[in-house]
């Protein structure tokens, strides 16, 4: 009967001969991940007891791990509100125009006026947009002062910025676009972290099955 410590499988499969496949498994993965054990071995016929990590440590270790977890599934949890509201963003300021007051007053403008419908063309202006407090006070401008309405016109067919592009709501589209990009690779970043904790947790109490065997 001898204590032993191995970091290597083979190494740990050259002093016992004994088959274990669950506990092998685990162990193989323990040690690809790093891990040490210290074992009591009897014969190298007979599996042998596990010393370190001990059931004290195992269970300290799948507290922590588990702890990870729900941190990250807390994260993921965030992102994916997000990847929902940006998915959701166009739809949702599209159904949210038809109750501010300022969309019917470009509505009406747009069919009695027809200097008015050609800037409004001209320039694309983003009137699905006037729910969001980032667009409405440039239609409120759009709508209400002719002076600014003819800047806004004259800027998008003569400057560079527009030239590929007569759109004003290009940029905001862009960062929609980025948002859900964004969200759907901290989302999947954070799967293959919940993922890898999984596996992490399953061999940890594999080894606790083994300590306390």
């Amino acid at each position: 009967m001898q204590e032993q410590t191995f970091t290597d499988f083979k190494q740990f499969r050259r002093k016992v001969r004994a088959k274990n496949p669950e506990f092998e498994q685990a162990l193989k993965e323990y040690f690809a991940n790093g891990g040490i054990v210290r074992v009591l071995i009897n014969t190298s016929k007979e599996w042998p007891k596990l010393l370190y990590p001990s059931q004290q440590r195992l269970r300290a270790l799948l507290r922590e791990k588990k702890k990870q977890k729900q941190e990250f599934m807390a994260r993921k949890s965030t992102w994916q509100k997000r990847l929902f509201n940006a998915e959701l963003y166009n739809i949702t300021n599209f159904l949210k125009k038809y109750a501010e007051p300022l969309y019917w007053r470009h509505v009406l403008k747009y069919i009695a006026d027809s200097d008015y419908r050609n800037d409004a063309k001209s320039v694309k202006l983003p009137v699905n947009l006037v729910a969001d407090p980032r667009w409405k006070p440039m239609i409120k401008m759009f709508v209400e002062d002719i002076d600014y309405r003819k800047q806004l016109r004259l800027t998008v067919e003569e400057s560079f910025v527009y030239k590929k592009d007569k759109k004003l709501a290009k940029y905001s589209q862009q960062l929609i676009e980025f948002r859900k990009q964004e969200s759907q690779r901290k989302i999947d970043e954070l799967n293959k972290k919940i993922e890898e904790l999984d596996k992490e947790i399953d061999i940890l109490k594999k080894l606790l099955r083994w300590a306390k065997a």
